[in-house]
Order: structure tokens, then sequence, then C-alpha cells
């Protein structure tokens, strides 16, 4: 995750969960309000995202995390993208 992409994302209105594999990173940006919370896991991260959009309120959350070991489908069922294998990338509806 970079640090302006939190930020932009919520001065647009939307929600984002911002994945990075350094903790310290996570906290700085917490500090500086590029990031508004830090989930404890996946699960809790989900959560406070789909209770953020069902409240049309902006946020970013900040997932301690590897991305490229999560396999792609996690997202599934969460919102409106769905996984197409031979694009290798999320898809709208």
């Amino acid at each position: 995750m970079g640090g302006a992409q939190p930020l932009a994302i919520t001065l647009n209105g939307g929600v984002a969960i911002c994945v990075e594999a350094d903790a310290d990173r996570i906290e700085r940006r917490l500090q500086h309000r590029y990031l508004d919370v830090r989930a404890d896991d996946l699960e809790h991260a989900l959560k406070l995202a789909v209770d953020a959009k069902g409240a049309k309120r902006a946020l970013s959350i900040g997932l301690l995390g590897n991305a490229a070991t999560w396999s792609p489908p996690w997202w599934l069922g969460v919102s409106m993208w769905t996984w197409s294998p031979t694009r290798r990338r999320p898809t709208t509806r």
C-alpha cells in the first residue's frame, strides 16, 4: 500500500482495505491520518468495510499482511466484485 492511496479513496467517499506488510508503516499512516483504522485480521477488515459501505461512510482500513499470498477470490460475495481466472484481476458485474 502506498501512503496516498487510502487518503485519496476516503476523500472521494470510498471504502478501502489497504494491505501492508510492515506494521510500522501502518502505524505511521494512522498517526498522519492517511489511514482511518487498523483491522486485526481479514475478517475484521471485511466487517469494517461492509459496515462503512452500508452506512455510506468513507473509511480506509489498514491490514497487516502480504496480499500476494492470499487466494484471489477472498472478496467474492462481499460486494460487486467477481473473479475472472482468465483476466487475473477483479471485474465488475
